[in-house]
């Protein structure tokens, strides 16, 4: 560290500094001829980082790698004199011209183009170091130089010839909204709310195959088999169920309007008023047999007959019942578990394909009501009954007659 005692006068500051330390004269001129107020030494060290941790405020510290004074304000450093500013200007140099002044002494200037706020304005755009001097093959070299610079080309160049006058890029979204609605076939926010609503993945392009296959992979699922569905097809349109209400309003004569329906289908003969039957005669065994007249009811082995058909003991039948034979459905029947039930319940079926979505469900009862129904069933009228081989209210010339009758007349009665 060096240490120098500054004892000057006006006249030797005006004239020369005669000491051995990094002060100069230039900088000392810069100070004025009064000296330096409040200091009375210099003190040198090598750089601001190994001045003392506390300064002392009489005294200007040198940092000698910058050449820079600086001074004690009690707390830190302050920097005093920058050397190397003070060093580019010139001898004379003054700092306190005006604006106005500035300005009339430039405007006063012989072949001088005055700068004005306009120019101003416009360099102020302009970015430091702008030339107006390169060539075209200057600027290209220096913008494909650029890194992740897109390449103005020459297709570049003719399709922005191809743009309009005028077109911008600068549209905001009601904009381009409102320009685009405008246009045919727009898509339009109802169209946006129905595609928001669609699955993804969704598609509109599978096949009647496609369907059914997917369809029929569903677990749980009653299938709407193409079994069914020919067995559908031959059914007539309002086909119905063939039980007493229908079959009598088609116009049939039914058992319940009889008197004695045993005799009229053992008919064999006519019994009109101008027909003459031939009966062999009717024996009638209390043990054996027993008609109960007044409430059409016949026992056999059965005194009091209490229902339309009262049988003590067994019957033994040869042939079918309602076309079904009892035997073989009996046996059948002893083969199955009490309770036995499929893979899965009509409850399980039902949910799982009424999940399915936009699916007219197949349901239990009418799977059941389908099974109900025979294959080419047809709507029960007065021609399919008429053609099934029914005896009809208008083919009997007293209907009256035939619904009143209560005794055999077949030619062996």
């Amino acid at each position: 560290m060096a240490k120098y005692e500054l004892i000057l006068t006006s006249d030797e500051l005006e004239t020369t500094v005669n000491v051995s330390s990094p002060i100069s004269l230039s900088v000392l001129g810069v100070l004025g001829p009064r000296g330096i107020p409040g200091y009375s030494s210099v003190v040198e060290y090598p750089n601001l980082a190994s001045f003392p941790a506390t300064g002392e405020s009489a005294v200007l510290y040198l940092a000698v790698d910058t050449v820079n004074y600086y001074r004690w304000n009690g707390a830190s450093y302050d920097l005093m004199l920058d050397t190397a500013k003070f060093a580019g200007i010139e001898t004379g140099a003054t700092a306190d011209q005006t604006g106005a002044e500035i300005k009339s002494l430039y405007e006063a200037e012989a072949d001088t183009n005055a700068y004005t706020d306009v120019e101003k304005s416009k360099l102020a755009g302009v970015e430091t170091g702008a030339t107006a001097d390169q060539t075209g093959a200057e600027i290209k070299a220096a913008y494909e130089a650029e890194l992740n610079t897109n390449a103005y080309t020459d297709a570049e160049k003719t399709k922005l010839a191809g743009v309009e006058t005028g077109a911008t890029g600068d549209m905001t979204g009601a904009e381009i909204k409102a320009a685009y609605e405008a246009e045919l076939n727009a898509f339009t926010d109802a169209q946006f709310t129905k595609l928001a609503g669609v699955e993804t993945g969704a598609t509109a392009d599978q096949t009647g195959a496609e369907i059914k296959a997917l369809y029929e992979a569903e677990l749980d699922t009653n299938a709407y088999t193409d079994a069914e569905k020919t067995k559908l097809s031959g059914i007539e349109a309002s086909a119905d169920v063939t039980d007493t209400t229908n079959v009598t309003a088609a116009g049939a004569v039914m058992d319940s309007e009889l008197t004695s329906e045993a005799s009229v289908k053992a008919l064999n003969q006519g019994v009109a008023t101008t027909d003459s039957p031939a009966f062999a005669g009717l024996t009638v065994d209390t043990t054996t047999l027993v008609v109960d007249a007044v409430n059409n009811r016949l026992g056999i082995v059965q005194a009091v007959p209490t229902e339309a058909l009262d049988v003590v003991g067994n019957i033994a039948v040869s042939g079918t019942v309602d076309g079904r034979d009892l035997a073989t459905d009996g046996s059948k029947l002893d083969g199955i578990e009490a309770g036995a039930t499929g893979d899965m319940t009509g409850a399980e079926i039902k949910a799982a394909y009424e999940a399915e979505l936009d699916t007219n469900a197949y349901t239990d009862t009418e799977k059941s009501k389908l099974a109900g129904i025979e294959a080419s069933a047809d709507v029960t009228d007065t021609a399919n009954v008429t053609a099934a081989g029914a005896l009809m209210d208008s083919e009997l010339t007293s209907e009256a007659s035939v619904k009143a009758l209560n005794q055999g007349v077949a030619t062996t009665d």
